[in-house]
């Protein structure tokens, strides 16, 4: 017998030496019991009483053995149904568990005590799947493996289901490892063990994927973007995989590219044309034989133009209708640019080109005047200036239009005539510096009515401006058909920071044309001076902005060959006939305005390395900033965050790269970011720390399968598990059955201790109730 006292047995003793010392007290002084028996009498029985009820309070129990109700004898097999678990061939890892418990569900005597449920990312307890549909053995279709989450949902509920033992079948590729700790702990303490049954081999699977892609997310409508893309193949030893890049929705292909299988992941270039506000595009992989999946071999992405409308303002100071065309000088660059729909110009026209000062009038509506102010002018992203002299602007118009474009962004094209370059004195200008060529020539400035040939650089065939195809070699044959001029200013050369897109070529011949107002014999030497590949087009870096220097004339007058027949059709057709004419003049404009503040609208622009991540990724992030007033970008400051549902993280600081002109840094992707949608947010700061603008950049997450990161079984951690939960690790299918059989058998077997309570029986309760009654009807007897 086993005292379950409450208290100290030495407090306990105390009390119940008190209760019979006031007992004692209280019966023996009695006045109503005159007789010492009665009184001994009536003692004795509350006495036996009161022993009775410490007896009850002390709680006696004794231990009694039984068999264990067979209330845990539920063997749980639980089948892993992750995407993995339907990988390689000809059976999947999937029918492998099924063939090996199998024979166990044909089992009569264990059929009726194993419970089949199926997992992935949670547990599917049978009274959630339909009750008329079996468990299907060929739909392993869960986008992720939570083992250590559905282990620990199943144990907590073990008690109410009896369970007794549980088996795994997966391939141990598990996205929360790291929580099985737990699982086990728990296992432990409900003393019910988890055996384990790896699927699938060590073997490498083959497979041939995309890994990423890097893009910009936006660029300068009428650029090339470059693309890099990410290749793996593993599993296959030879053989040839073709990349193919196309638009979405599009049959035919714009680049491939064939890679020899190897170990080792490699990289392709790709590059593509960004000719509409917003693309998608598809990157698609050929696969390998028996590739354990195809969802890796296709991978989209788009681009998007950063500019929105550009705003030209364009000066033209000749005046001729073409004969053919029917076409105003000024209307070859002004049309083009307006069917572009994303560039809006405004032209005005010199009154008299040769007047000193001189008026400028606005072709379309008179009562505009050309804009006096540097607030009017900094509305523009591009300024051209075709054959003006310099006469024609006030010094704070000369002015604005330099600050345009050193200090905010913008661009800025100098087009040949009578009045420009050196013939028009620019070279004793503001404008000077701005101009890419050295105007400071002695020759009377300007040739005229010369047949002068044109040479296009093969070192510059690739610069923006030169694009007129995406096909480099029909990009050539274009270029090499570019129309002669009927005249040029002459300059000296180019400066050191200027890109020669265009030289005199040697087929010039000197002895035709003449120089304007100089005597023949002067003009002969002269021309001699000049050498052959004298620059006719170059650009150049100005400040934050850019700058061109056109020396011949864009229309009429020198440029009559080149405005009309720079295309495909004949002299009189208005689309083709100048076709590449008009796509150099778009790309010229867009090049000049890229840098713009006032296309941006913001003082910082932000980019991205690609335009696709992974949860946990490190993303590049780089940002332009342009501050008001001409200070150097160095001398602020731009922050990037990233953005996203749920996840709104600090803010990083980027670093300044004087090399590249721009602010540097990375930004994290949350590990556990589930959205595919995000953005990362650019702030930008000035010298004395006050916010001036701010830039947003969508990008996109890949929420791709983590399945199929590292196919390959884990068999360690698949071992681990039953080792710590005293379970055991199986493979075959006799081993399957033979276990839950045996797990039964035990449960049958298994004894517990139980405490039996003495002080619960009719007796001593009875003896209490008889001692308390007749201790009542002494007293009533006593006192008749």
């Amino acid at each position: 017998m086993i005292w379950n006292l409450t208290l100290h047995p030495y407090i306990y003793a105390a009390l119940v030496l008190l209760c019979i010392a006031l007992l004692g007290w209280f019966t023996l002084r009695s006045t109503s019991l005159q007789s010492p028996f009665m009184r001994a009498w009536i003692f004795l029985l509350r006495l036996a009483a009161l022993i009775v009820v410490l007896v009850i309070l002390a709680d006696p129990v004794r231990k009694e053995e039984g068999e264990l109700p067979e209330k845990r004898d539920k063997q749980i097999v639980l089948v892993d149904t992750s995407l993995s678990m339907g990988l390689e061939t000809p059976q999947s890892r999937l029918e492998m568990a099924r063939e090996r418990v199998a024979p166990a569900l044909n089992d009569n005597d264990l059929s009726a005590r194993i419970h089949l449920f199926r997992f992935d990312d949670d547990l599917f307890f049978p009274d959630q799947d339909p009750v008329d549909q079996p468990f299907d053995w060929t739909k392993a279709e869960g986008s992720s493996t939570k083992l250590a989450y559905v282990l620990q949902r199943l144990l907590n509920a073990a008690s109410d289901m009896g369970v007794a033992n549980v088996l795994v079948f997966s391939d141990g590729r598990t996205q929360d490892k790291e929580q099985l700790g737990e699982a086990v702990r728990l296992a432990r303490a409900k003393a019910i063990p988890i055996s384990t049954c790896l699927t699938g081999s060590d073997k490498p699977l083959p497979n041939a994927a995309i890994v990423n892609c890097f893009a910009q997310r936006q660029a300068p409508l009428g650029t090339r973007v470059p693309v890099r893309v990410q290749v793996r193949c593993d599993g296959v030893s030879t053989g040839t995989i073709t990349l193919t890049l196309r638009k979405k929705g599009a049959r035919r292909s714009l680049e491939t590219a064939d890679l020899q299988v190897n170990d080792s992941p490699q990289e392709v270039g790709f590059e593509v044309l960004i000719d509409t506000n917003f693309q998608d595009y598809q990157l698609e992989l050929s696969s390998v034989p028996d590739e354990m999946t195809l969802v890796d071999n296709s991978f989209g992405f788009n681009v998007e133009a950063s500019d929105p409308k550009m705003r030209v303002l364009y000066m033209e100071g000749s005046n001729h209708l073409d004969p053919i065309w029917q076409r105003e000088e000024y209307e070859f660059i002004e049309l083009p640019l307006l069917e572009t729909e994303e560039i809006e110009v405004d032209v005005y026209r010199l009154q008299n080109q040769y007047d000193v000062g001189g008026k400028l009038e606005h072709v379309h509506d008179v009562s505009r005047v050309f804009p006096p102010t540097r607030e009017e002018i900094f509305r523009y992203d591009v300024v051209i200036c075709s054959d003006i002299g310099r006469f024609v602007f006030t010094t704070e118009q000369l002015e604005a239009i330099r600050d345009l474009v050193a200090e905010r962004g913008g661009g800025f094209c100098m087009i040949g005539g009578h009045t420009s370059f050196g013939s028009g004195q620019w070279d004793r200008t503001i404008w000077e510096k701005m101009i890419p060529v050295a105007m400071d020539v002695h020759m009377g400035g300007f040739l005229r009515e010369r047949t002068t040939y044109v040479e296009i650089p093969q070192s510059v065939r690739n610069h923006p401006i030169w694009r007129m195809d995406p096909d480099p070699a029909e990009n050539d044959i274009i270029l090499d058909k570019h129309p002669l001029f009927r005249g040029t200013n002459i300059v000296r050369r180019a400066k050191p920071a200027a890109t020669v897109l265009m030289t005199m070529s040697d087929r010039s011949s000197p002895t035709q044309g003449r120089f304007s107002e100089q005597s023949p014999e002067l003009a002969s030497q002269q021309v001699n001076d000049v050498e052959q590949d004298m620059p006719l087009i170059c650009v150049q870096p100005y400040g934050k902005g850019r700058s061109m220097a056109f020396m011949s004339d864009a229309a009429g007058g020198w440029g009559v060959n080149y405005q009309t027949e720079w295309g495909e059709g004949g002299p009189a057709d208005h689309k083709e006939g100048n076709k590449y004419y008009r796509q150099f003049w778009v790309n010229t404009v867009r090049w000049l305005a890229e840098n713009s503040m006032a296309r941006r609208g913001s003082p910082v622009i932000g980019n991205t390395e690609a335009i696709t991540y992974k949860p946990g990724e490190a993303i590049r992030v780089r940002a332009q900033l342009i501050l008001p007033g001409g200070e150097d970008s160095g001398a602020g400051r731009v922050t990037a965050r990233f953005d996203g549902e749920g996840a709104h993280e600090q803010e990083t600081e980027l670093e300044f790269d004087p090399e590249n002109a721009e602010h540097a840094g990375f930004v994290k992707v949350p590990e556990a970011f589930d959205w595919e949608e995000a953005k990362v947010v650019f702030t930008a700061y000035s010298a004395r720390g006050d916010q001036i603008g701010e830039d947003e950049l969508p990008v996109r997450i890949l929420q791709l399968s983590k399945e199929y990161e590292n196919p390959l079984p884990d068999e360690e951690t698949m071992k681990q598990l039953a080792q710590l939960t005293g379970g055991e690790t199986l493979s075959g299918a006799q081993e399957i059955r033979e276990l839950l059989r045996r797990k039964i058998e035990e449960q049958k077997l298994e004894t517990r201790q139980y405490n039996v309570p003495l002080w619960d029986s009719p007796w001593l309760w009875g003896l209490l109730i008889l001692l308390f009654g007749v201790e009542w009807l002494t007293r009533k007897l006593v006192t008749l």
